[in-house]
């Protein structure tokens, strides 16, 4: 799925983009179409970007758009023909000049930011496109202000051009080339034999480079060691310093939002390379190798699939266990990472309402648009495709004794569908084939079934346990909540909660427990109670008072945090500083299976 040759013969969409009103989040986008003998063309704008599963509306940011002949500059008949197209008529007519106004202020690494200091542009949110073109080369010319000295993008510079004069073979790589602008510090460094980018924007002086850069060499060359092979020539991390997060993979770079002070502090900064490991590690899963239904990219309407789990899930498993191979954090620190991830599955409700397999299909309308009640009512493919990809690691390795992985099925599943995308069947299938063994109803239970998951087979191959806690009961009734203009609001109620039992709804304001007023510490409060005590407790909702009985419950004892057990035998020690050291990995890119000691697997 990598670049098609630019064809040369054929006549290119051409941009230009003008950036005079940019302190305004603005910019003037001047696009020239080729007719070649038509009568009417229409354009288009997507309506979502790969990666990021939600319908944006991107032509909603469109503020005027002026449709004329190139030549005359006369305007031509066009109507808009749907919320993202534009139908012209194009008689007579050798090349259509397009003249829109795009307003560019919504800081996310799938969408546009333009201002003073800087500009970042993503493809989708950006080009139109002439309907039946996508295979067409499409150039852009970027007329930056004269502060703005560099420019961060995978797309190339044309012989013979400026470096402000880029050219995608097609619009799907247009689309999936993020362009960075303003004064970066961009820092090569080669891995692999192949050349990287690290730009970073908005830096302010607070970033150390060359630890950076090592860092991130670590987790580029452990990831190729991993997939076996190099599916591009040169690949640019561009990374803002937004005072946000989040990251957006593509085929030959990606984006990172995070903050000037990521690495003054150990957690942030080990955040931040867990998200470097994450995006770089969809260069391979996600972005090459697909599942089925995204082998196209279908830029008008969602696109439903169920096997996210395996694109975000296992990519989300993975990212943080390669800084620990790569001793980029340190075993106690994976391990506590991991631990969080767990109690994240396990404390959300949603758990038991939701598959993994519906999460993945029903991400069009629940993920990216959260509300109070998520907690009770999905569960995140992120987190518990983690999850899963972790114990599915396990289980393969303890089925075959150590000689095949997780690994082993991601690098059969390229190979044999690199071309044309896999299905959840497809993965199934192989992991079967690995192991020898059929799977699938351990697949259904983990995949299809919205139940708990069963860590024994995890927690006995590495010798671990949930740590135990002695610690007295603490009262408890449930319910998040927080203080808004000096008023205690109720925010989030996970069900079966002694909040929840009681009536409670969320924005109730908490005024009162047992008739003495409640200020922000509920608590507190709540400490001077033991479990099964009763209490009335005051509310007010949309400014009518109400008394509800509460009983007060104890806060679940249940840890999930991983220690390892007290005396672990020989093989479990091996499992476990095999996992935690790369143990499919050597230094020759050969596969290096388990040696096992005479200890017999558990089972």
């Amino acid at each position: 799925m990598s670049s098609k040759p630019v064809p040369m013969h054929e006549s290119p969409i051409r941009y230009t983009i003008h950036f005079g009103d940019c302190e305004r989040h603005s910019v003037e986008v001047v696009a020239l179409f080729p007719i070649e003998g038509a009568s009417t063309i229409e354009l288009m704008m997507p309506v979502w970007t790969p990666g990021s599963y939600l319908v944006r509306e991107y032509s909603k940011n469109i503020e005027s758009l002026k449709i004329t002949d190139a030549l005359t500059d006369s305007i031509l008949p066009s109507s808009k023909s749907s919320k993202n197209r534009w139908l012209i008529e194009t008689e007579g007519v050798s090349m259509v000049k397009v003249r829109y106004r795009l307003y560019c202020r919504e800081m996310s690494v799938r969408t546009n930011w333009v201002e003073r200091d800087f500009g970042f542009l993503t493809g989708a949110a950006t080009f139109l496109t002439r309907i039946g073109w996508r295979d067409r080369p499409h150039e852009v010319r970027l007329e930056l202000p004269t502060r703005w000295r560099d420019i961060a993008t995978s797309l190339r510079v044309p012989n013979g051009e400026p470096d402000t004069v880029r050219l995608a073979s097609n619009y799907d790589e247009l689309v999936d080339s993020p362009i960075l602008m303003g004064e970066l510090d961009i820092v090569p460094f080669e891995v692999g034999g192949k050349k990287h980018y690290f730009a970073n924007g908005l830096g302010g002086g607070h970033w150390d480079y060359v630890r950076a850069v090592e860092d991130m060499a670590k987790i580029v060359e452990r990831e190729q060691s991993f997939w076996g092979e190099i599916p591009y020539e040169s690949y640019w991390f561009l990374n803002i310093a937004t005072e946000t997060g989040g990251g957006l993979e593509h085929d030959n770079s990606c984006v990172l939002m995070s903050s000037r002070w990521v690495m003054k502090k150990r957690k942030p900064y080990v955040d931040w390379l867990a998200l470097v490991s994450h995006e770089f590690f969809h260069t391979w899963n996600v972005r090459r190798l697909r599942p089925r239904e995204l082998a196209e990219y279908d830029y008008f309407n969602e696109q439903f699939f169920s096997e996210l789990w395996i694109a975000e899930g296992i990519t989300s498993y993975y990212d943080d266990l390669f800084l620990a191979q790569t001793e980029l954090c340190s075993r106690e620190e994976y391990l506590e990472r991991l631990s969080k991830s767990i109690a994240v599955v396990q404390n959300s409700a949603g758990r038991l309402v939701q598959s993994l397999t519906d999460s993945s299909t029903d991400t069009w309308i629940k993920f990216y648009r959260p509300d109070e009640n998520s907690i009770n009512s999905r569960i995140s493919y992120y987190a518990k495709g983690a999850i899963v990809g972790l114990l599915l690691d396990c289980e393969i390795l303890r089925r075959t004794d150590g000689k095949c992985s997780l690994r082993d099925v991601m690098k059969r599943l390229w190979k044999d569908h690199l071309q044309g995308g896999y299905t959840q069947a497809d993965f199934e299938r192989i992991t079967n084939d690995l192991v020898g063994q059929d799977l699938q109803d351990w697949f259904h239970k983990a995949i299809c079934e919205a139940s708990e998951l069963d860590y024994s087979n995890f927690l006995n191959w590495y010798g671990l346990q949930f740590k135990s806690t002695n610690d007295p009961p603490e009262a408890w009734i449930g319910c998040e909540t927080a203080v808004v203009e000096g008023r205690l609001v109720v925010k989030r109620i996970p069900r079966g909660t002694p909040a929840d039992l009681a009536g409670l709804n969320v924005d109730d304001e908490l005024i009162a427990l047992d008739d003495f007023r409640l200020a922000g510490d509920l608590q507190e409060r709540l400490a001077n109670y033991s479990s099964g005590t009763r209490a009335v407790l005051l509310i007010a909702r949309r400014g009518k008072l109400h008394s509800l009985e509460l009983c007060i419950g104890s806060k679940p004892k249940e840890s999930w945090q991983l220690e390892v057990v007290p005396e672990p035998t020989l093989a479990q020690k091996q499992n476990l500083d095999l996992w935690l050291s790369a143990y499919l990995h050597s230094p020759s890119g050969s596969d290096q299976h388990l040696a096992r000691t005479e200890d017999k697997p558990l089972v």
